[in-house]
């Protein structure tokens, strides 16, 4: 979500969303291969940051906006 601005194309910001999240993929499983979580654990790890993302988006658009984008007050 930091990273998205720098890249230019939206080819370079699918292939860090691709990457992302087969790295997070990756790590869910590891961990419940390793024994140290239970797969509801992890996907419930996965389903909130599915629901954060988005909000945390959001937050950081709103952040960014230029005084010239703000409305008037």
């Amino acid at each position: 979500l930091l990273l998205a601005p720098s890249l230019r194309t939206q080819l370079g910001r699918a292939a860090l969303a691709v990457g992302l999240l087969g790295v997070a993929g990756l790590v869910g499983v590891s961990r419940v291969v390793l024994g140290v979580h239970w797969p509801t654990d992890v996907l419930g790890g996965w389903s909130l940051a599915t629901f954060l993302l988005p909000l945390a988006a959001l937050a950081l658009a709103a952040l960014d906006r230029t005084p010239s984008d703000r409305p008037p007050v």
